[in-house]
């Protein structure tokens, strides 16, 4: 019965790791790519 509760704890450990990863793709990289964008005019100015 333990080990069924051990598994279960690591199995949602896991889904949260790979939710927030896909969280961080999604939010992080569009404004990562923004960011040299909007740096690109206020170096010229």
């Amino acid at each position: 019965m333990t080990n069924n509760i051990i598994i279960f704890i690591h199995l949602m450990a896991a889904a949260i790791a790979i939710g927030s990863m896909v969280f961080a793709v999604v939010l992080l990289l569009p404004s990562i790519e923004k960011l040299p964008e909007q740096k690109g005019p206020e170096e010229h100015f």
